[in-house]
């Protein structure tokens, strides 16, 4: 499958600030008004596989249509020196949004279930766990709790320890989630709001301490 990229559009003079491969980066970075406009898939259907990043670059130097859906040299009067730093800042702040998602999502992992509709089956397992202790763990109505009921059957385990424990791994699972949630609001916000390029390095080096500080992987 022809990869199919993004692109994050200067909404005065329509030159490309970034090109990437990640949607998601784009569309991040024009949820701001000052960044720019997103553009998705802009080598189809009119370059396919014969689009090349680098081959584009620099990036600036081409301008997008909307209409249609083509590339044209940036007019020579809108290559200013404020376009190019625009640019040169679009590029950083979308490689660093590409490694902060990355190394978060591998610090996810480990809640990664891999089997489809995984999340739905464990956000039940603790509804029915919750439901279970509110109620007084009530055994007689375990048909009731079917994932607790099934849960204890397979480990061995009395309804309210299966509940329990049940509680305590979702208990785990949210604390990994709240801390990478929080680096994922505050970096983003870091990226979003930096307006300099020298800025993009110290956000990036702080990320990195943050991450591997605190041994999140």
């Amino acid at each position: 499958m022809t990869v199919r990229y993004s692109a994050l559009i200067d909404e005065t003079s329509a030159a490309v600030l970034c090109l990437t491969d990640q949607p998601f980066v784009v569309a991040t970075l024009a949820k701001s008004a000052l960044e720019g406009r997103a553009a998705h898939a802009v080598n189809w259907p009119n370059y396919g596989i014969n689009f090349s990043l680098e081959d584009m670059r620099p990036w600036h130097r081409w301008a997008w249509d909307f209409d249609t859906r083509r590339f044209a040299p940036t007019p020579a009067p809108a290559i200013t020196p404020a376009l190019r730093e625009r640019s040169a800042l679009a590029i950083l702040k979308s490689e660093a949004l590409r490694e902060i998602v990355y190394e978060l999502s591998i610090a996810r992992y480990p809640m990664w279930r891999g089997v489809l509709m995984q999340e739905h089956v464990y956000e039940k397992k603790r509804q029915q766990a919750e439901a279970f202790k509110l109620a007084g763990c009530p055994e007689e109505q375990a048909m009731f709790y079917p994932y607790v009921l099934q849960y204890a059957d397979f480990a061995g385990l009395p309804l309210p320890v299966a509940a329990d424990e049940i509680l305590f791994k979702a208990k785990l699972d949210d604390e990994q989630l709240a801390k990478t949630e929080l680096l994922r609001l505050r970096y983003f916000k870091l990226v979003r709001d930096a307006t300099k390029t020298e800025e993009m390095a110290p956000i990036l080096k702080s990320f990195r301490h943050e991450t591997y500080r605190k041994s999140m992987f």
